[in-house]
């Protein structure tokens, strides 16, 4: 490291800390949190910030978005401290109740947002008190509510307009790229984090048929096999790919600006890319999870067993599958029949003939 960034770090592997700064996303966020005048005036936190993102890496299998986003949290959490004049060593339940308070009332941050950033503090203390560094200052905490809203997926019209609005990009190159990974996301039903780091030697392509090996959440991997114009144009975007100049990484899907060319797309950038498609489109809501959710609700609709569907998405939970069923076509077509409520309102379907009409008047009566 270059800078003195090291200054005050006596117990770290210079070669562990060079392998968290080589990952783009986490290591600009661990040089950031080396020049936070927070952590430069407590340097065991920061030494200690370290330990515990390196243990992040090789123990937990944490995806490196999931890292660099608890490393940003304590980072901020640092800059919190300082300026309430509190030591991160000694706090107290009412000092992490405040902290929340000021997420909810000074930054607007979500349910959603606060439960996540506690999750990470949680992790933190929890690793801290395990190796003897001193006790676990949010353990009894409980995390916000979050309001739950069903996943929400695309229509059929809703898909075939994403996917004409990939054909209007800005140059052929994108188009090519675009349609590639909105078909990728939508027939494997990746996360987009697996799509970010999805690398060449991890599909398996033949004429009709693909099997990506995905490596999912908590180091779990998974096979999806996938077929149909997904293939064709996979295929096809790797081709033109190969043919590129310039290309600095082995991921499947690269960044085409002018000045990051060639580079490892991160996840933030294929939700503007899928944000950006869908405003060509016309539509109102979007998501790139969405397309994992529709993956889910078409197999099932086409009558794929939910345990199968568990582990193409690689949900360690069931229940977590479930709920995205819940939305499908499938499940919509249970309802109470209209005969029902006819029955008991004395009235009869539209569109009948009139004979049918008397007659089942008459019955009511």
């Amino acid at each position: 490291m270059g800078g003195g960034a090291g200054e005050g770090i006596v117990l770290i592997d210079s070669v562990q800390m060079d392998s968290i700064l080589a990952l783009p996303k986490l290591g600009a966020v661990m040089r950031a949190n080396e020049q936070r005048a927070s952590l430069t005036a407590a340097p065991a936190w920061r030494e200690e910030i370290w330990r515990w993102v390196i243990w992040l890496s090789a123990s937990r299998g944490l995806a490196t978005a999931t890292r660099a986003s608890y490393a940003a949290t304590l980072g901020g959490f640092a800059d919190w401290c300082a300026r309430k004049g509190l030591d991160y060593a000694d706090l107290s339940l009412n000092d992490i109740d405040e902290w929340q308070r000021d997420l909810m009332y000074q930054r607007r941050i979500v349910a959603g947002s606060r439960a996540y950033a506690l999750a990470a503090l949680r992790s933190f203390y929890d690793w801290r008190s395990t190796r003897g560094l001193g006790r676990n200052c949010v353990d009894g905490v409980r995390s916000p509510k979050i309001p739950k809203r069903k996943p929400r997926k695309y229509t059929k019209r809703q898909l075939q307009q994403l996917f004409a609005a990939t054909r209007r990009g800005i140059t052929s190159l994108v188009c090519r790229r675009d349609e590639a990974l909105l078909l990728m996301l939508w027939a494997t039903g990746m996360r987009c984090e697996e799509a970010a780091t999805l690398r060449i030697d991890q599909l398996e392509l033949d004429e009709r048929v693909g099997v990506v090996r995905i490596d999912g959440k908590g180091g779990k991997e998974r096979e999806v096999a996938f077929e149909g114009p997904a293939v064709r144009i996979l295929r096809e975007w790797l081709v033109v790919r190969d043919q590129l100049s310039n290309v600095l990484t082995d991921t499947v899907f690269l960044t085409v600006r002018k000045n990051w060319f060639g580079r490892q797309m991160q996840p933030h950038t294929i939700e503007c890319v899928v944000k950006a498609i869908a405003k060509r489109a016309g539509l109102g809501e979007w998501g790139v999870h969405r397309f994992r959710v529709t993956f889910a609700t078409q197999l099932y609709d086409d009558g794929v067993d939910i345990e199968k569907i568990r582990i193409l998405l690689g949900h360690e939970d069931i229940n977590t599958t479930r709920k995205y069923i819940a939305v499908s076509d499938r499940q919509r077509r249970f309802r109470l029949k209209a005969f029902r409520q006819h029955e008991v309102l004395g009235t009869a379907p539209d569109g009948l003939p009139r004979w049918a009409k008397n007659t089942t008047n008459t019955r009511g009566k």
